[in-house]
């Protein structure tokens, strides 16, 4: 390993934190033209746009500062910490509120050598820096300004900044690929599963309506049957999840704190199934491809003969059952839950099972389109994270 100058996070820059203006002052908010981050806006490796944007009368009358473009900005405080410590550089100059920390690196530091180092080292840091007894997860700034960092000369962390580049715009193209892809698929699911666009073996497709008028509506529950079966606590426990559908629960990163004791009165689950929170009432309707049992909390439905389940799980995401499902909803905002009665007596619409497949299998090839592409991304990454930690350590030494 070559000899590299060993430093702590504190001397990579001075780092500062943000804050949240009062939201009763709306001078500070409306048709405000200053990005303003949160946690919630750490969606890539570079931030240039923030859902909350703030006015100059905000940054004039509080204690916020600019943070500067290609700075590092990481999340302090956050529930997100309890998996991962979300990273970033500053693409445009912006500010940031009170769960984030950002730095204002030195000259001699590359501010895209300091944020992949953060990456590489996320779980040390979460290990070692995280605050202990908060109820939110937090990192504690006294252990984590003093964390070890490597610090070679400013040439040498631009040269290995621009090796790594080259993984970083492969996975910037993929990533693009990708929602490109999700994009194509919403499109063809609104005409799709409305029939404002059709194979043509099925006739010609419908001009704007709301409903199909030529496909016949049928109730929820004379297509689905509740599956209540219980007794089989040696099958494998599933989680219900909104990204990944029905899954094995031991294959989650994430921890579940939940016993998997006295399971005997899980209900059972079989491949094809659908299970609902009755909490979940935003096309919170998963599909299960795995054989398991869930919390008896669940509703279980089971599809009855003749129907392509596939179709129903891509119809139970649509803009269209959503907006009907909003119908039967019950409750105010934390409180909203679906009633399943009126949700078993809603009229979806039934074409013909042929039609159904086609349908199906369109869509499920834009999702193993989309799940390859998925795959290239995490081998992509997974390249990038052996190359840093060669590279970002000095293991392997570049040439200047």
């Amino acid at each position: 390993m070559s000899i590299w100058k060993k430093g702590l996070l504190r001397d990579a820059g001075q780092w500062i934190g943000g804050l949240t203006p009062t939201m009763a002052n709306r001078q500070f908010w409306d048709n405000g033209i200053i990005p303003w981050a949160s946690p919630k806006d750490f969606r890539g490796s570079v931030i240039s746009k923030t859902k909350c944007m703030l006015t100059t009368k905000a940054l004039d009358e509080t204690n916020l500062k600019y943070i500067p473009k290609d700075s590092v900005i990481v999340v302090f405080r956050s529930g997100i910490l309890r998996n991962r410590f979300p990273v970033a550089t500053t693409g445009v100059p912006l500010t940031i509120n009170q769960d984030i920390k950002a730095c204002l690196v030195s000259k001699n530091v590359n501010p895209y050598f300091l944020a992949d180092y953060l990456r590489l080292n996320e779980s040390s840091i979460l290990r070692d820096c995280a605050k202990v007894g908060t109820t939110v997860e937090s990192i504690d700034l006294e252990a984590f300004l003093n964390f070890p960092i490597p610090l070679p000369e400013k040439k040498v962390q631009d040269c290995i900044i621009g090796l790594l580049s080259t993984w970083d715009r492969a996975i910037e193209q993929t990533e693009r690929l990708i929602a490109a892809k999700r994009r194509r698929k919403q499109g063809l699911m609104q005409q799709l599963l409305t029939g404002k666009r059709r194979f043509k073996e099925f006739g010609k497709p419908l001009s704007n309506s709301d409903k199909v008028n030529d496909w016949p509506y049928i109730k929820v529950k004379a297509l689905f049957g509740i599956r209540s079966t219980k007794g089989n606590p040696n099958l494998p426990v599933l989680s219900v999840t909104q990204d990944q559908g029905v899954v094995l629960r031991s294959s989650l990163e994430r921890k579940i704190n939940m016993s998997d004791a006295n399971t005997g009165g899980y209900k059972l689950v079989e491949p094809g199934d659908f299970v609902i929170s009755l909490r979940s009432f935003q096309g919170g309707l998963e599909y299960s491809t795995v054989r398991g049992i869930v919390s008896p909390a669940y509703y279980v439905i089971s599809p009855k003969d003749p129907i392509c389940s596939s179709f129903y799980k891509h119809f139970f995401k649509s803009k269209w059952f959503v907006k009907h499902l909003a119908a039967v909803i019950i409750g105010i905002r934390d409180g909203k839950q679906v009633n399943y009665s009126d949700f078993a007596s809603m009229k979806i619409p039934c074409p013909s099972l042929e039609q159904q497949q086609k349908i199906a299998d369109c869509l499920d090839s834009c999702d193993r389109e989309t799940e390859v592409l998925c795959q290239k991304l995490d081998t992509l990454k997974e390249q990038k994270k052996g190359l840093m930690q060669q590279l970002l350590t000095g293991k392997v030494s570049v040439k200047v």
